[in-house]
């Protein structure tokens, strides 16, 4: 029998063990096999086949398939750690990926579109009233974003736009912990013979004002904050900054000088009138009011009496200061006396 192959399809005869030559032809049963096999071959054809009936021929010269499209809604039922891969290698590296296989997860993330100019929305979801979305990088690679005027990033604690800045939190309780913490971690192999700041604010951009008069301009505001207490009591020592001491010689080091707050010298433009290096004003409401208190010698470098290396001592709250060679006195400068000092020998 000749294959009807690929016009129809072939009905063989499928012999059994007791079936007898005489009524199942063994030769035409390979004759017909061979014959279907043949066929398929040239259906399906060679590689690179130039015959245009062939299947490799007709699948070479097609296009490559578009990427589906759907019109309504597509539902992927699937709890596999690679649910959905989409990429050029597929799952092997898959440029977006699924991840449903945590036993009863009911997470997710919204992609919702708008229109033109109005940005689009990427939102945690999930049957909880509240839920947190993370973005991580994967191993120690880094999260970036990039925004052609700025970066924007806003949450109900901490919001960072292209207006500025704002950290905030709407409530703490039945906590002592800090509100706002920056932990620096410990550094090696520093660039040699290369100052290296902790932190740095940088102000020193100009600030063009529309014209008229400002009474106070403050470039760095720090405000003080109101304690209460659930009954009486007492704070021994509240403080509004706090500078815990000057660095500290490690290992090695030695530092010829170590200051806790340095002022510099700024140069502040021919058009300012007066300049302090310090201003230091005292409080009000309280039963006693200074303007500072310091517990210690005063050292103004040169201009002690005349004696290089002089500083400005008091045995006490009340007592005259004094100069004398550094290591003397120590004790507090009441306001009982007043001091003009300026820039000259004492």
């Amino acid at each position: 029998m000749t294959t009807n192959f690929p016009t129809a399809l072939d009905t063989l005869t499928n012999p059994t063990g007791t079936d007898d030559v005489s009524v199942v032809d063994h030769a035409a049963q390979h004759a017909d096999a061979n014959d279907a096999i043949e066929a398929l071959q040239t259906k399906v054809g060679i590689d690179g086949s130039a015959v245009p009936t062939s299947l490799t021929y007709q699948m070479a010269a097609k296009a490559p398939i578009a990427s589906p499209s759907f019109t309504g809604g597509t539902t992927v039922t699937s709890s596999l750690a690679s649910a959905s891969p989409v990429g050029r290698l597929g799952g092997t590296t898959p440029a977006w990926d699924v991840d449903a296989s945590v036993a009863l997860c009911v997470t997710g993330a919204i992609m919702q579109a708008n229109t033109a100019g109005n940005g689009s929305t990427l939102q945690g979801t999930s049957s909880a009233a509240n839920e947190n979305l993370f973005i991580r990088p994967k191993g120690t690679g880094v999260l970036a974003l990039y925004g052609g005027n700025g970066t924007y990033l806003q949450s109900g604690t901490a919001q960072f736009t292209g207006a500025g800045a704002v950290f905030a939190y709407s409530f703490r309780g039945f906590t002592a912990n800090t509100a706002y913490s920056f932990t620096g971690l410990a550094d090696s192999n520093l660039t040699a013979a290369t100052e290296c700041s902790s932190f740095d604010l940088n102000f020193a951009q100009v600030k063009t004002h529309l014209a008229g008069a400002i009474t106070t301009q403050r470039d760095i505001r720090l405000r003080a904050s109101t304690h209460a207490f659930a009954s009486a009591s007492t704070i021994t020592d509240s403080i509004g900054v706090a500078l815990e001491g000057a660095p500290i010689a490690g290992t090695n080091a030695t530092i010829t000088r170590s200051t806790t707050f340095d002022t510099g010298t700024a140069n502040v433009g021919a058009g300012t009138a007066t300049s302090y290096g310090a201003r230091i004003r005292p409080n009000t409401g309280a039963t006693t009011n200074y303007a500072a208190r310091i517990d210690g010698a005063i050292d103004l470098g040169g201009a002690g009496a005349g004696t290089s290396g002089y500083v400005l001592t008091s045995a006490g709250a009340g007592a005259v200061p004094t100069w004398a060679a550094p290591g003397g006195g120590g004790g507090g400068i009441d306001a009982g006396y007043n001091m003009a000092i300026r820039n000259k020998n004492f």
